[in-house]
This record gives structure tokens, C-alpha cells and sequence, in this order.
């Protein structure tokens, strides 16, 4: 009993302390209902003022909105104390989190439509007002790239396709926006993954530079060449599975099998083992199902950055984010401890006798991100181009000729080397018209002006606006190449008056933030169809409903990267 008494003097005391507290609240005065929805207008019109227009919020989505939960909890408690009865002080909480609700976003779409900067620029008003309506259109089938094109017929060059984003379909801006001299930098989509980036996703231009001289050495001609005979082997492979539906009588997804085997290529320049896809066959391998089957949803959330980063934070995606971070990190740690005979790529990214004193330190993170990023870009956009390639080919038999003549008097599958694959005119002719036709980052990709603003293709743009030129669109603009839906492979080689823009061909990017893995993946794509053709006569399963299937409905989806719709074919194995 001796002990009690201190406890039961401390509880007596935090008792009055909490009356003492609310006894202060007695005098006060209870606002009424329009009083209270007043001042939380205000507070709402002045948190857009001083807060959400003063800077790039998309990376603090999930800290916003844990402020803003944290926030009416606290106006609710405030409320209890000073509303008489549970009733008033609920009805008081939702006037408060009305009122703010309605200053905070009146005063936005008001500002988006009169008094910003790029309200000169045309395009649509739900555009111009919020990119909830570009997120309702992507969701239409992900074809966010033809509703561009549509706008550009429209609108003309200069198009507001976000509150803050104008989409410029002019062949100058491609330099402009993307070339060595540009002033833009990566806009805040690049900040999805904060705060760990990859060596994509890193925004900073001197960082990147420093970051992209260690990756640059993993793809130089000699390095290149390490990579040749595991290109190869694993092309061998694909036909090797392929033949066992060479009889012409059932039918195969060619979609499918290039996607197997870039990620087993991928795996294997990575973390230096294949994933073995392309021998399970399993389309419910993981790495195969994180590359491939949320693409629809992603291409959706990449319209608006920060719907992305605040999905990853849910509870059940983050766990699922964070399985597969880890799982990429123990693949990590198993390459780390490899002894490899012949170089990868990730010999000159952990290995300690490749690293170089002025080389930037990384951490874990961003080596694990920078891994994430090998294996899905890296197999995604070849096995797209794969798939968009044997399209064409098909639904171009005399082109398909054409070809087997150039390749047919060239060593057999198994002896074949890449340099003797290269400046070829018709397979680099075709491979080049199939990425015109097909970009695979169809909506290109997004930059941003400087403070002071830039000069785009003759015309003034203001600071801090996003910025993109739509690869798909700008592809088949006929002031750049004339008769622009034709697959016209003879473009790029003996007949250059179909291709009088050139500069505005631009499916691996250019200038500082170029793609470095574009030889690496010329290496795949030439290789893959020089054994294809070399091995097979191939058709369409049904000629009539797959032509329609590849080319209207389902067709193509931007995800960002393209996704591609199945592509049974019949093979024939050639005599």
C-alpha cells in the first residue's frame, strides 16, 4: 500500500492538470458554423499561395498526405474541446476540412486557368486544370500516345497536355530539349524512387555525368564484345525452343519468348546467371511478373509522379515493393561474391578491382536500383522491338525477301559473329523503321526548363515547365518523313527523301541523358533476327483478326515503356 500512494497523487494531479487545461477553453468563445468555414477557406486559399505553388512537391506525396491526415485529427480534437456535444463537434471538424478543401483547390484550378505562366499555350480545359484528366484517359486502354497525337492535329506544335507539361511536337526541339547544349534538366517524374536513384532516375546533370563514366565503361566496343558470345548463346537457345513449333501447325507467342529470353540475357549481364525463364517456360516467374504484367497500372500512375510515389507507400504495395527491392538486392549480393571469368556489366559498378578513385560513392540503395534498372529496361524495350519487328515482317512478306537474301549468304546460326551483322543496309533498314514506327518509349520522355526558362524549337518557354517531345507522334509526322504510317524500310538507305528529318528520329534519346545501353541492344536486335530469319519462314496465325489485334484493338499500350500486344505466329523451319 506504501507504493500506491505516489501513484494514485500522480493520477489526482494529471486529473486537474487536464481540467486545469480545459477549464481554459471555457471563456473562449464557439465560433459558428460560417465563421469556422471562412477562416478555413482562407487557410486553404493561403496554403496554395505560400505552400504547393512555391516548388516540386510530387517525391513528399506520402509526408503530405500523413500531414494532412495528422492535421484534421487534430482540428477534430480541437473541436471536441470546444463544441458542447459530439454531434456539433463532428458537423465543426467536416466544416473546417470542407472549407480548406475548397480555398486549397479553388485557388489552384483559378490559378491554373488565368494566372499561370503557361496560359497562353492551348490545349484542352480539363488539361489545363488538372492531370487527373490525362490519368483518365490513359486509363482507357493506356493510349495515352494517340490521344497526344490527336491533340498535336488539333492544338498544332505547342500543346498544355498537364497543368504544368507542354508537349512540343516540332523536330528543332528535339536538339532543344535533349541534346548536349540543352539547359533542361529531368523533370520531377525522374524523382518516383526517392530518395534513392538510379543511374536513370538521377536528376542532377554533374552526379549523372560522374555516374554514367562507371556505366560507359560496361559498354565500351571492348566490353561489348565480352557480351557477344552470352548474346549468342542465348539467341541459340530461343531457337532452340522455337523449333519445337517449326511444323507450321500450332501456333506460337513470339511476344512472350522475347521477353524470356531478354530478361535471361539481362539476368546474365547482370547478376551473371541467367533466370532460366526461356527452359521453365513460366509466365509466373517473378522477375517476369514485376517486369511485365503491372505495366498497365504503372502507365496509368506515371501520368501524375505523385499518385506513383504515394501508391508505393499503401501497405500492401509497399511490402510487395519492398520483396521484390530485396529480392534484387540478394541477387546483388550473390554477384558481388562471384569470381567471373568474362566481364558483365556490373564488373565495373561493385567490383572493387574496377573501381576508380574519382568514381561516385554509391549506396546500396542505388546500386539495388541501379540493378532494377538493368534488367527491366534493359530486356523490355528489345523484346518490345522483337515483337514489333516480326509484325512487320510478317504483314511484309516481300520485305521479309528481301532481307532473307541479304542474310542468307552469311555463316550459318552457330558461327555467326555480330561484326558481321553490322551496316547491313535492309536489317539495320528494318530494325530502324520498326523503331520509328513503334518508339519504345512512345509519350517520350520528360524534361524541364531552367529557372530563367528556354528557347524550344523558336519559341519561348518559362522556368520550371515540364517539357517532352512525343516520340510517336514526331515519328510519324510527314514534315519528318513522308508518308509516315508506311513501313518503308528503304528510307534509311536508298531512299532518303522519305526521311527529311532525321534529327527527329529518336528512340534510344540523345545528347547527356542518352541511353547507354543502345549498342548492347543493337547487338540483341541483329543478332536475334538474323537466327530468326536465317531459321525460319514465318506467317501470322490468322492474318486478318492478328493485323487488327497488333494494330487497333488492343493494340499497343503506353506504359511508359510500350507494351505489346501478343503476336502468334506459324514457323516453318527453312530447308
Amino acid at each position: 500500500m506504501e507504493h500506491c500512494v505516489p501513484i494514485q497523487n500522480s493520477s489526482r494531479s494529471c486529473s486537474r492538470q487536464a481540467m486545469d487545461f480545459l477549464d481554459l477553453f471555457q471563456g473562449v468563445p464557439i465560433p459558428s458554423f460560417q465563421q469556422l468555414l471562412l477562416v478555413s477557406v482562407v487557410v486553404g486559399l493561403s496554403s496554395h499561395w505560400l505552400i504547393f505553388v512555391r516548388g516540386e512537391l510530387d517525391k513528399y506525396a506520402p509526408r503530405i498526405a500523413i500531414y494532412h491526415s495528422f492535421a484534421l485529427c487534430l482540428v477534430f480534437v480541437a473541436a471536441a474541446i470546444v463544441y458542447p456535444s459530439w454531434v456539433e463537434a463532428a458537423t465543426a471538424s467536416l466544416t473546417a476540412s470542407a472549407g480548406y478543401l475548397t480555398g486549397l483547390f479553388s485557388s489552384i484550378l483559378l490559378y491554373r486557368a488565368i494566372f499561370h505562366p503557361l496560359r497562353a499555350y492551348p490545349g484542352p480545359l480539363p488539361a489545363r486544370l488538372t492531370a487527373f484528366w490525362s490519368m483518365a484517359v490513359s486509363a482507357k486502354g493506356n493510349k495515352w500516345h494517340l490521344k497526344v497525337q490527336e491533340l498535336h492535329r488539333q492544338y498544332g506544335d505547342f500543346v498544355r497536355i498537364r497543368p504544368r507539361e507542354i508537349s512540343i511536337c516540332h523536330p528543332d526541339a528535339v536538339q532543344d530539349i535533349h541534346g548536349h547544349k540543352s539547359t533542361c534538366i529531368k523533370g520531377p517524374f525522374y524523382d518516383i524512387n526517392y530518395p534513392n536513384y538510379s543511374l536513370q532516375l538521377t536528376r542532377d546533370k554533374a552526379l549523372r555525368s560522374q555516374r554514367r563514366k562507371v556505366w560507359d565503361r560496361g559498354f565500351t566496343e571492348k566490353a561489348l564484345k565480352s557480351y557477344e558470345p552470352r548474346i549468342i548463346a542465348h539467341s541459340l537457345e530461343l531457337i532452340s525452343h522455337l523449333n519445337s513449333w517449326s511444323s507450321g501447325e500450332q501456333s506460337v507467342d513470339l511476344m512472350f519468348w522475347y521477353h524470356f529470353f531478354t530478361l535471361d540475357a539481362m539476368g546474365d549481364l547482370t547478376f551473371g546467371k541467367s533466370f532460366n525463364i526461356m527452359s521453365e517456360q513460366r509466365e509466373e516467374n517473378t522477375v517476369f511478373k514485376q517486369s511485365y504484367t503491372i505495366k498497365p497500372l504503372l502507365g496509368i500512375l506515371f501520368t501524375m509522379p505523385w499518385t506513383f510515389v504515394l501508391f508505393q507507400h499503401m501497405p500492401f504495395v509497399s511490402g510487395q515493393r519492398a520483396k521484390w527491392i530485396r529480392w534484387c538486392g540478394e541477387q546483388l549480393e550473390e554477384r558481388r561474391k562471384m569470381k567471373k571469368d568474362l566481364p558483365d556489366i556490373f564488373t565495373y559498378l561493385v567490383d572493387d578491382d574496377s573501381k576508380r578513385a574519382k568514381d561516385p560513392l554509391l549506396s546500396q540503395r542505388d546500386l539495388v536500383c541501379d540493378s532494377e534498372l538493368a534488367i527491366t529496361a534493359g530486356s523490355d524495350t528489345v523484346a518490345a522491338t522483337l515483337t514489333n519487328i516480326f509484325f512487320l515482317l510478317t504483314t511484309h512478306p516481300e520485305e521479309l525477301r528481301l532481307l532473307q537474301q541479304e542474310l542468307d549468304p552469311l555463316p550459318p546460326i552457330d558461327e555467326i559473329s555480330h561484326s558481321s551483322l553490322k551496316n547491313l543496309p535492309v536489317l539495320d533498314g528494318i530494325i530502324n523503321e520498326a523503331l520509328r514506327l513503334y518508339p519504345p518509349v512512345l509519350s517520350g520522355l520528360q524534361r524541364m526548363t531552367p529557372k530563367e526558362g528556354a528557347v524550344i524549337a523558336g519559341r519561348f518557354i518559362p522556368g520550371d515547365t515540364v517539357v517532352a517531345t512525343p516520340t510517336y507522334v514526331l515519328h510519324r509526322d510527314p514534315r519528318c518523313f513522308p508518308r509516315p504510317d508506311e513501313f518503308i524500310p528503304q528510307r534509311w538507305s536508298s531512299e532518303p527523301e522519305l526521311a527529311l528529318r532525321k534529327d527527329a528520329f529518336n528512340p534510344f534519346s540523345t545528347g547527356t541523358f542518352a541511353c547507354v545501353g543502345k549498342q548492347l541492344a543493337m547487338l540483341e536486335l541483329r543478332t536475334v533476327v538474323y537466327m530468326m530469319v536465317k531459321s525460319f519462314d514465318m506467317s501470322l496465325a490468322d492474318p486478318v483478326k492478328g493485323a487488327i489485334a497488333f494494330t487497333q484493338e488492343p493494340g499497343h499500350r503506353d506504359c511508359f515503356t510500350m507494351d505489346t500486344p501478343s503476336l502468334p505466329v506459324l514457323l516453318r523451319r527453312r530447308q
